[in-house]
């Protein structure tokens, strides 16, 4: 073990030579003819001490990602030096760099990454691997607690992030920081300490950078992400980004398109010129579409009623190719977006309807409820899904609230669908949780009894009449008429229960002829 340790110190030696020969040849014309140099290392650091000599190499992504950055110290260099390279300092800036950024991204826990911080000189270069290294951290339940329970814990990084604030222009940093820093607080639940002045830090210098800056349109989408995750609007970013999105749309992937429209759909910032641009581009770029990219966009377009029969026509025939590997939330998502616009796309409706029958038991009440209310708007008749959901809803009775049993129960009557054991098992559980109706909830339920003609037990409408009566100032007269309708096709036995129902219509005649 010695001897080839030995030799493996040996070999490394040779190649640190090497390195040196191959750079300072290139400078000072040592080597010329037989020998052709390698033309640059701006990718290598090399670090060499009286105890030990060690050569690495940093990753694909950082060569990536921060070509740009090296490019632009190695031309300040030689615009310095006369348009000519010069022998390189001891302290040249991006070693250092490097080997801070590749000790942050080998912290296999919290403790670590802070112990990095506090022992060692952690600057403006350094921040946005320093939050990138914490929001992959806390994908690990145990280090996510540890922020959860101790939000202060991050005190150190942003205290440092805010100092540095001058410093902080890079719009390629401030991307990954706003990213880093908006999944650490959806992840946790928890807000940063400091958040309000991180946010506006951020917002004010990627404004400032974004004027006179390029932005490539991964951090321009991560950016218009991270805001509009952590519900910040800003109208003077989101209109600065609008610009860049326009200008550069040719070069948005799948992915930055769907991120970007999703973000501007969630501020509900208006934008009809860039929601049609990203429309042709996604058209042109659909078979790239997942289905994660599917349903985002088609609910980012409901979202903010904007209608492209031709964009959502594109996304029905490619959703039909990969509704295999749609799962239960897009399944759910996609159908009521579709019915948000008023878009029909009977074959597709088809195709979620015998998928949505595979995956059933993967729906929550919430999925259950929201996919037959989309059926019965659209008026897409699948008696087979109303008869397997009505098993899966009974057997999921205790997790619907009083919002999912009225949209099931509406979804019914308005298809004609009958399903005499879904209504009894929903009657019963509506009487243990009539607390939390409200005012309009009332009046759906007991219309969808009216409709089906549906035998409802007398005690049951009698309660449902008390809570009314109850809370009668939160009905609108609609509601109230609606109601009444109901009573009578219902035969109410206990009718003078209703005479606060028709004096309050009574009173809003009078008023108006008032």
């Amino acid at each position: 073990t010695r001897v080839l340790y030995a030799r493996l110190m040996s070999l490394s030696e040779l190649i640190v030579l090497l390195v040196i020969t191959c750079n300072y040849s290139q400078r000072y014309n040592l080597i010329s003819g037989f020998i052709q140099p390698i033309p640059t290392f701006k990718y290598l650091y090399l670090e060499v001490g009286q105890q030990r000599r060690r050569y690495g190499v940093i990753t694909k992504r950082e060569k990536k990602n921060y070509r740009h950055t090296f490019n632009s110290h190695q031309e300040n260099i030689e615009s310095s030096n006369g348009g000519k390279l010069r022998r390189p300092s001891k302290n040249v800036q991006r070693y250092s760099n490097n080997y801070l950024i590749q000790r942050i991204r080998n912290c296999m826990d919290l403790e670590e990454l802070f112990e990095l911080q506090h022992n060692a000189e952690i600057n403006h270069f350094c921040i946005s691997f320093f939050w990138g290294q914490v929001s992959s951290l806390i994908y690990n339940d145990l280090e996510c607690q540890k922020v959860r329970d101790d939000p202060d814990i991050l005190k150190p990084i942003v205290k440092l992030t805010l100092d540095s604030n001058d410093k902080l222009n890079n719009l390629r940093s401030l991307a990954i920081m706003a990213h880093s820093i908006a999944k650490i607080s959806s992840r946790t639940k928890k807000t940063i300490v400091y958040s309000r002045d991180l946010w506006q830090l951020l917002e004010i210098n990627i404004i400032e950078a974004a004027k006179t800056e390029r932005i490539a349109p991964k951090d321009c989408a991560n950016i218009l992400f991270a805001f509009a995750k952590t519900n910040r609007k800003t109208d003077q970013l989101f209109s600065i980004m609008e610009r860049h999105v326009l200008s550069n749309i040719d070069e948005f992937e799948s992915r930055a398109l769907t991120n970007t429209i999703w973000a501007y759909a969630k501020v509900r910032h208006k934008a009809p010129k860039l929601f049609n641009a990203i429309s042709r581009k996604a058209i042109e770029r659909i078979d790239t579409f997942n289905y994660q990219h599917i349903a985002s966009t088609v609910v980012a377009y409901a979202k903010v009623g904007h209608s492209d029969p031709e964009l959502f026509d594109a996304i029905s025939n490619e959703a039909i190719k990969k509704i295999n590997t749609f799962n239960s939330q897009n399944i759910a998502n996609t159908v009521w977006a579709y019915a948000k616009v008023g878009h029909s796309s009977p074959e597709l409706f088809d195709a979620i309807s015998h998928k949505a029958i595979e995956k059933l038991d993967t729906f929550n009440s919430q999925g259950i409820a929201n996919t037959l209310w989309v059926y019965a708007k659209v008026g897409h008749s699948s008696p087979e899904l109303f008869d397997v959901i009505s098993h899966s809803a009974i057997k999921k009775l205790n997790t619907f609230n009083s919002r999912d049993i009225v949209n099931t129960l509406w979804a019914y009557a308005k298809v004609g669908h009958s399903s005499p054991e879904l209504f009894d098992t929903f009657s019963r559980k509506a009487m243990e949780i009539l607390y939390a109706f409200n005012s309009q909830e009332i009046a759906n339920t007991v219309w969808t009894y009216a409709i089906l003609g549906y035998i409802i037990d007398p005690i049951t409408l009698k309660f449902f009449v008390s809570k009314a009566t109850s809370m009668l100032d939160e009905f609108t007269m609609q509601q109230i008429t609606n109601l009444l309708w109901s009573l009578a096709v219902l035969n109410l036995e206990y009718f003078d229960l209703a005479d606060r129902l028709f004096s309050k219509i009574t009173e809003s005649y009078n008023s108006q002829g008032n």
